[in-house]
């Protein structure tokens, strides 16, 4: 029998607090202090996937696609592959009403396999090959962005329908050029810009040029790597347009981070615990921690204090009594998963979306 056992009112007081801001909707610790995710222990999720895993919280995800578009109703909310694309997490989008931004042959493939219609997926690549654009416009996906001479002769020679196209414009390049050659481009239709969340009013700015020197009214911004949530950009279309005179044009807003790093916890297992002279613990772990993470033990209560640890070659508060074999979790780390497991759960179900990469993957790779 242990002190939680005699006096239950300690559980409560002993349970961490789980910032809702940093950690999943669904993080929870229960009775026996593990941490639990989508109504999982993550001992469970360690046990079966080994570590380091990442585990995504569906209703995490699901929940910050929904957000994103209540903030911003009258935009569309695009969630961009490059974060983190599996065909279930490109399920999720198409499920929440998102679009999906891609940038290489395998993330339109992973779109596609998802059940995302191809009308709503948008090709941002950059150094655009040939074959790339092949594949967007075989695919019959709605926007590709475009921002060089090379990708317009590419996709002119490549259609063969109008393809509905949208224009890279940064801050200290002349779009001159490109917009003359997209405009005279018979089944390239110029719908719009791409810029990104801090270059809007540059991007209205040359909407207004386009208008004034040829006529044409475009009639879409698309901002990438903004937080929806934030009311700057939709604030600044509006100025920047009342600043030029031109007609709102239609917000299309790329987020991806945004909604799949909070989704996710990372767990590594302790694999060594060493104590110096200084009171500081050396430990070693079995994966990368990144510089500043929030760190969490994940596989039970710890009454004692906490003391300053090295874990491999991070500073990190810890628990004094840390030991190999412990749990450790690491939140914010939804955005990209390496060769570890990646599992999302949900309602008390474990769903591996990627398994771990193995030595004969590797081998069967490596051409000698």
């Amino acid at each position: 029998m242990t002190l939680l056992d005699i006096l239950p009112s300690l559980r409560l007081a002993t349970r961490p607090r789980l910032d809702p801001a940093i950690w999943p909707l669904t993080t929870h610790t229960d009775d026996l202090g593990r941490l639990c995710l989508g109504g999982i222990a993550l001992t469970e999720v360690a046990d079966e996937f080994g570590t380091p895993t990442c585990v995504l919280d569906e209703d995490d995800f699901r929940h910050r696609a929904r957000r994103y578009r209540r903030a911003v109703p009258d935009a569309e909310i695009v969630y961009t592959g490059r974060a983190l694309l599996t065909i279930a997490v490109a399920r999720w989008a198409r499920d929440e009403s998102l679009g999906v931004a891609v940038c290489s042959a395998a993330e339109l493939a992973t779109a596609l396999a998802g059940g995302v219609d191809p009308v709503r997926i948008t090709w941002t690549g950059t150094a655009n090959t040939h074959d790339d654009l092949r594949d967007a416009v075989a695919a019959g996906i709605g926007r590709v962005v475009v921002e060089n001479a090379v990708d317009i002769a590419y996709l002119a020679g490549l259609v063969r329908r109008p393809q509905p196209v949208l224009l890279r414009v940064t801050p200290d390049v002349d779009p001159a050029a490109p917009i003359r050659h997209l405009l005279a481009a018979p089944q390239l239709e110029l719908v719009g810009v791409h810029c990104e969340h801090d270059a809007v009013r540059n991007a209205v700015a040359v909407l207004a040029d386009t208008r004034a020197h040829h006529h044409v009214v475009l009639t879409e911004v698309a901002v990438g790597g903004a937080d929806p949530v934030a009311a700057d950009v939709d604030e600044a279309l509006d100025e920047a347009c009342a600043a030029e005179r031109f007609p709102r044009p239609r917000l299309i807003i790329e987020t991806g981070a945004e909604i799949s790093a909070k989704a996710g916890v990372t767990l590594h297992r302790v694999s060594t615990v060493r104590s110096c002279a200084d009171g500081r613990a050396l430990v070693a772990t079995d994966g990368d921690i990144r510089a500043g993470a929030i760190v969490t033990l994940a596989n039970r209560h710890s009454l004692g204090p906490s003391r300053m640890s090295m874990v491999n070659g991070q500073c990190i508060e810890l628990p004094a009594d840390l030991h190999p074999g412990d749990l450790l979790a690491v939140p914010g780390t939804g955005a990209g998963h390496g060769s570890a497991s990646l599992v999302a759960v949900k309602d008390r179900r474990i769903h591996e979306l990627i398994r771990r990469e193995s030595t004969a993957d590797r081998l069967a790779r490596d051409q000698g």
